[in-house]
C-alpha cells in the first residue's frame, strides 16, 4: 500500500501500474501527481472519476460521479467545476440545454474525458436507440430480458 490514508491515490496509482508495465512505484506516484495537479482556474483530477457510458446524460453521470466519490450530488458537481450554486437540478438543466465551453474544459481536467465525451453527455436523445450501441450494454448486464426472474405486476 503506497499511502494509508489515501485509498483514492492508491488506487489511482496501482491503475496507472496495471495501464503502464514496468513502471516503478515511484514513477507512478510522480505520474498521477502530476496528473491530478490543479490548474489554474480549473478542478482538480478525481481518481476514481469513472468515464461516461454509452448515450449518458449529465446528471446521471453527476450521480454516478458522487456514488464514485461517495458524496452528496451538490458536493460532486462541485468538484467537477460545475458551479451548483443553490439549485443542483437548475443547474443541470442549464448545463443540459447549453454547456458552455469553460464548463467543458472544468469537466475535461478533473475526469480525464475528452472534450466530445464531454458534450455528448447533454446530446439530445436520440427518437430511435441505435441498437448497435446498446448491444455492448445488455452484455455488459446494465439491462436484463424480461422474464422469470423480474418483477412483474399481476391483478389481484
Amino acid at each position: 500500500m503506497t499511502n494509508p490514508r489515501n485509498r483514492q491515490q492508491d488506487r489511482a496509482v496501482r491503475a496507472y501500474q496495471r495501464a503502464h508495465p514496468g513502471i516503478t512505484l515511484e514513477q507512478a506516484r510522480q505520474a498521477v501527481a502530476a496528473r491530478s495537479g490543479r490548474q489554474p482556474g480549473l478542478p482538480a483530477r478525481i481518481p476514481a472519476a469513472p468515464l461516461p457510458r454509452p448515450a449518458e446524460r449529465l446528471d446521471g453521470y453527476v450521480q454516478r460521479v458522487a456514488a464514485a466519490a461517495g458524496v452528496q450530488r451538490h458536493r460532486a458537481m462541485e468538484l467537477l467545476g460545475l458551479q451548483p450554486g443553490t439549485s443542483a437540478t437548475e443547474r443541470l438543466a442549464e448545463l443540459t440545454a447549453h454547456l458552455p465551453e469553460p464548463t467543458v474544459r472544468a469537466l475535461c481536467a478533473a475526469t480525464d474525458m475528452t472534450p466530445a465525451q464531454v458534450r455528448a453527455l447533454t446530446a439530445p436523445p436520440a427518437a430511435h436507440p441505435d441498437v448497435e450501441a446498446v448491444r455492448p450494454m445488455f452484455a455488459a448486464g446494465y439491462f436484463r430480458r424480461g422474464g422469470p426472474g423480474k418483477t412483474s405486476w399481476a391483478p389481484g
